[in-house]
């Protein structure tokens, strides 16, 4: 099973990020979990065939998220595989939007090879997950957990023979993550509150006996804690801010709590996730 960041940003424009992406293959399986805006470019970047797309899942939806399903979809659609999507409430919806903005379109493109949408649309699988479910999908394990957000969201995990990847999504805090985490190879991890060059980084929300502030994302301490709790061989971190981070500053805060390897993501980085660590 191989691991690829496909986008490594933000929501905000970064001329060296796209949004979010990470891309799962094992043998000609290909997964990808969230599509922010501009991992359809990175796709093909990579040669990636995307009208042979296996699974589209959603942690979230947010737009930095899955801003460009709608040119995956068009491209699944367009191709002669069998598709899942799947992700938390409203991927219904989404996907449904989609082929009724753009039934006309797309039938159009697939009559040049005597094809409908209706004949497509028989070759889709259309899921909605709460957190907790979990279900093979050509040979890989696929588990859920729900994690706290300003929307409802989703982390993955995926297993395979004796490798395990799991993907955080967004996140502000990890009541039950490091045991849905527990010794995964690599765990891809919200970087709230990592320090940039500027010299900031966000503190750890104060609780107060009325009411607070929603918080979108965890910081450093939090994720690195939960990373040393689960055992993890790797953390990785993704979904950065524009600028340059501080990665000495940063892993001074983060070994504290966490000593195994980090490694602070890029566009289109593939990840070792095998077992070569030896767990404690």
């Amino acid at each position: 099973m191989n691991t690829t960041i496909i986008g490594s940003g933000s929501p905000n424009y970064n001329p060296e990020r796209v949004s979010a992406g990470v891309l799962i293959t094992q043998g000609d399986t290909k997964i990808l979990v969230d599509m922010g805006d501009g991992v359809s470019r990175n796709l093909n970047k990579l040669g990636i065939n995307t009208r042979k797309l296996d699974a589209l899942l959603f942690t979230h939806h947010h737009l930095d998220h899955n801003a460009d399903f709608s040119v995956l979809f068009s491209r699944v659609l367009l191709g002669r595989g069998e598709t899942l999507i799947a992700g938390p409430k409203q991927t219904k919806a989404y996907v449904d939007s989609n082929l009724s903005l753009y039934a006309e379109d797309l039938n159009y493109r697939l009559g040049k090879t005597n094809r409908t949408l209706k004949q497509r649309e028989k070759h889709l699988t259309v899921n909605e997950l709460k957190g907790g479910d979990s279900f093979t999908f050509n040979g890989i394990k696929i588990s859920t957990l729900s994690v706290p957000h300003t929307i409802e969201t989703l982390a993955f995990r995926f297993d395979y023979k004796s490798q395990s990847v799991v993907i955080s999504g967004d996140l502000s805090s990890g009541p039950g993550f490091a045991e849905f985490a527990k010794d995964a190879n690599c765990l891809i991890m919200d970087s709230g509150g990592m320090i940039m060059n500027n010299g900031k980084n966000k503190k750890a929300p104060k609780r107060t006996s009325g009411k607070s502030k929603t918080h979108a994302h965890l910081n450093i301490r939090e994720s690195s804690q939960i990373a040393a709790q689960a055992n993890v061989d790797k953390l990785v971190y993704t979904h950065f801010k524009r600028g340059q981070i501080n990665e000495k500053a940063s892993l001074e805060i983060i070994n504290k709590k966490y000593q195994g390897e980090v490694i602070f993501s890029t566009d289109l980085m593939p990840l070792e996730c095998a077992n070569t660590a030896q767990k404690k």
